[in-house]
This record gives C-alpha cells, structure tokens and sequence, in this order.
C-alpha cells in the first residue's frame, strides 16, 4: 500500500507557508524595482505625449497667424446690397470696383395651352425634349396620356436633361409648365414631336414662352462680364459678385478691404495658445519642495531645450522688415515667461501697418516660420518627441519581458525550496522515529 505523505508532518511545521514567505521576500525587492520603473516610465509616456499635444495646439495657432488665415481674409462691401452683394476669397485685391447690375440670369419656361384638368387627354405619341447638348423621349401610349402622364414621365425620366415639369391650375384650366434647372442661354429648352396623334399634334405649336433663356450681365469697371447664373465669379480675381436685381444705370461700389478682426483674433490666440504651452512647460518641469514633489520631466534635456528656445524667439529682433519685435505691435514677454497683449496697441498697429503686422508673423524671416522649422524636428514622424516616446515604449516593453523572467525565476526558486524543506522534513521524521525507538529500549532496560 502506498505511503501518505504531507509537507510538514515530520517537522511539524507549515512548510507551504514558509515557503510563500521565503519566495515573496527574495522576489519582492526585485518586483519593487520594476514597478517603480514601470511607473515612472508610464508617467513620462503620457508626460511626452501631453507636450506633444500642447506643441502641435501652438503650432495650429502659429499657422493661422502666419498665414492667409489670419492677415490674407478680405472683406467686401456693397453700397447697394439690394442689388449687388461680394464675397471675396482670401488674398484678393485690396480696392472698390464700380459696377452695374444690367439683367439678371433666368432660366427657359414654357408652358402649355389650357386643360380641362391633370386628367385631360393631350394624345398619343413621342415627345423630345432638349436642354443643350441633351435630350431625353417622353412617350405617350393609349390610356396613359394625360397631362399628368406628360408630367410625371418629364420629372421621372433617367436621362431627363435638366427640366421640371408642374401642372398649374389657373383660372382658365390646367396648364403644363416646363422649367430648366439652370439658368442662362444655353439652358433653352426645345421640344419637338413624333408620331403624334390626337391633341398632342398641337402640344409643341401652342406651347407659350413665359422666362427667356438669358445670361446675367453686368458692368465691372465699364466692362461687360456675362454669366450663365447670379453668382459672377472671375471677373475680378478673388471676388464673387451675387447679383440680386437688375438696376441698368445705376452704379454700386464694391470695396474690399482687410478683415482687421480676423487679424486680431489670430494674434490673440497666438497669445493664447503660447501661454497654455507655458503652463504645460510648468507643471511638467515643476518642483515643490515643500512636499518633495516634482513634474515628471524635471531635469528632462530635451524639454528643457526647447522651452529656452522658444523663449528666445518670443523676444528675437528680426533683421528685416518695418516691425522686428512683437513688443512693438503690444505683445511683451513677462517674466515668467508668459506673453501679455496690449489690445490698445496692437489696434494701432493694424490700423496703421497692417502688411507690417502680417509680415511679423507670417514674413520669411517672421515669427511663425521661424516657430515652425524651431518645432518641425520635435513634432514631424520620427522626431525627437516620436523617438523619445518610442524609447518608453521599448523600454515598458523590456520591463514586462523582465518581469516574465522574474515570475520564471521565483517559480525555480519555489521548487528549491520546497526540495530543501521537504528533505529536512523527512530527516526530522525519521530523527524522530529514530528517538522514539531509543527511549522504548530504554524504556525497557529500566524496567
């Protein structure tokens, strides 16, 4: 029969339990330490990545202030809105245009002779209409040749050319109104007939025009620009003309001019956005010595390279240009590092060198170009923020890797130990067997 055993009933003593004890001792120092690094890794992770996020937000305030975004947006103004109004793209032409609104664009209508009603029969037969270079068949078949028919087999048809039919129900009957989607002359619509029998042989000839086919015109300067719509754009580079009545004779200036706000506010969140990426550099550099307390890139190269770079170009002296410093348009360094705007001053500026202004920011030797090729090799793929952020993450990775080996290596170390207690077990069983038996002859030698 098999023996029974069980660790610790020689020695009488928990051997599982000491052995957990004994293996938790020797792994947890080790285990402390990959923690911490674990820990203090992770924290720089997500560190990097809140600069990160804090550097591209500048930069996107940066690009708007250097670009056709903030100074390039015009603004344009009509005299006379009611008959003319502009909108003008970025970079267009400062200046007033003289111009005169002499007809409007319209689309082609036609409508038919009176009917008695939707259901009244207009016959038989083919029906080809034609917008330009397209057309389309409508046919007409005993029982479904009505003028709702005629209707619905204009708006459903798959190559229908661009037209709309409607029905009209006026004081003398029911009329059929064909409309072209578009406006302008070469929308005209043309309709003939084929094999037509009954009432539809007069459809064509009694169809009446109610709106010309005809191009927009307008004078621009003097000269004549047409269009096939309302909306003229090209005649003037940059600006799109929305004509809204016809007034010939009368003359309405346009003006463009730069869109100051637009401006402004591109400075301001400049200003803005500078400032959060100050406070990012703060409490990720930070240091309390109260509490022991710090960021979780104090001390951190990189960081602290790029923050002094940036400051020094808040306060650079540009070699070109009629503005070389932000401070002369009201934006100061302070000494914290912060900017402050002087909304007063930078008013003036705008007001009296807006280009000036632009230039600042947006120049070749301007703020925001120098700003952007001082951030592109931290923030383009495979910078020096993608490159340290990929360095964390290998490192995380040689962590867990550490780790594994260190749960293999404990559990090596739990068998040793269990070999050594259990041996001692068995000693200690048969030392006390052994003793048992002496003290039984002993036992009996007295007696």
């Amino acid at each position: 029969m098999p023996s029974i055993s069980a660790a610790g009933i020689g020695s009488g003593l928990d051997i599982n339990s000491l052995v957990d004890q004994l293996v938790a001792a020797e792994r947890q120092p080790l285990a402390n330490r990959l923690n911490l690094k674990e820990l203090r890794a992770e924290a720089q992770l997500s560190a990097f990545g809140k600069l990160k996020s804090a550097l591209a937000a500048f930069r996107d305030a940066v690009e708007v202030a250097s670009g056709a975004q903030g100074f390039g947006q015009r603004l344009a103004s009509s005299d006379r809105e009611d008959l003319v109004t502009a909108t003008a793209a970025t970079g267009a032409p400062i200046g007033s245009f003289p111009v005169e609104v002499i007809r409007l664009a319209s689309a082609h209508r036609l409508a038919s002779e009176a009917y008695q009603d939707g259901d009244a029969v207009v016959g038989n037969g083919t029906l080809t209409f034609t917008v330009g270079e397209q057309s389309m068949d409508v046919v007409l078949a005993p029982g479904s040749d009505t003028l709702a028919d005629l209707r619905n087999g204009i708006n459903l048809a798959e190559d229908n050319p661009g037209i709309t039919a409607t029905i009209v129900n006026a004081v003398d009957g029911a009329h059929l109104v064909i409309s072209s989607n578009a406006t302008g002359g070469a929308n005209e619509i043309t309709v003939t007939r084929s094999g037509a029998n009954g009432p539809l042989r007069n459809f064509v000839r009694d169809l009446t025009e109610q709106s010309a086919a005809v191009d927009a015109e307008m004078l621009v300067d003097g000269f004549t620009v047409t269009s096939p719509d309302n909306e003229v754009s090209g005649a003037v580079e940059g600006i799109t003309f929305s004509l809204q009545n016809a007034a010939p004779g009368e003359t309405v200036q346009i003006r463009l001019s730069e869109d100051f706000d637009t401006a402004k506010v591109s400075v301001e969140q400049f200003v803005e956005a500078w400032n959060t990426l100050q406070d990012t550099f703060r409490e990720l550099t930070a240091y309390d010595a109260t509490s022991g307390l710090s960021g979780q890139l104090l001390g951190d190269s990189l960081t602290r390279n790029l923050s002094s770079a940036l400051r020094r170009e808040a306060s650079v002296v540009l070699g070109a240009g009629d503005l070389r410093m932000l401070a002369e348009i009201g934006v100061e360094t302070t000494v914290e590092g912060d900017l402050k705007l002087d909304a007063a001053r930078l008013d003036e500026a705008l007001a009296a060198e807006f280009d000036a202004v632009g230039d600042l920011f947006g120049g070749a030797d301007g703020i925001g170009t120098r700003i952007d090729t001082l951030l592109k090799p931290y923030l383009e793929s495979g910078g020096q923020l993608a490159s340290r952020e990929e360095s964390l993450r290998e490192e995380l990775d040689t962590i867990e890797d550490r780790r594994a080996a260190l749960d293999a290596r404990m559990d090596s170390v739990r068998r040793r130990y269990a070999r050594q207690f259990s041996a001692m077990d068995e000693l200690v069983a048969q030392l006390n067997s052994t003793g048992n038996f002496l003290l039984q002859q002993l036992g009996s030698l007295g007696g």
